[in-house]
C-alpha cells in the first residue's frame, strides 16, 4: 500500500483533558461550553462574522434526509 497522506491525530494529553471535562461536567450533547467556545473561535476566526452553530437543526434536517 502507498500513503498519499499522514493522519494527524493531535496530542493524546489535550484530547484527554477535553475527555475527562466533558465526563465531568457530565454534558455531552448541544450548547455546551465546547461548543460554545468553537462558536466564539469561529467568529474570531471569520473576522467577526455572524456565526452560529445549530447542531439541533443539522441533526434533523440528516434525519428527515
Amino acid at each position: 500500500m502507498i500513503n498519499v497522506t499522514k493522519t494527524y491525530l493531535g496530542d493524546i494529553e489535550q484530547f484527554k483533558r477535553y475527555v475527562e471535562g466533558i465526563y465531568a461536567r457530565g454534558w455531552l450533547t448541544n450548547h455546551g461550553p465546547l461548543a460554545e467556545e468553537l462558536t466564539e473561535r469561529l467568529k474570531d476566526y471569520l473576522g467577526g462574522q455572524a456565526y452560529h452553530s445549530d447542531q439541533q437543526r443539522n441533526a434533523a434536517a440528516h434525519l428527515a434526509g
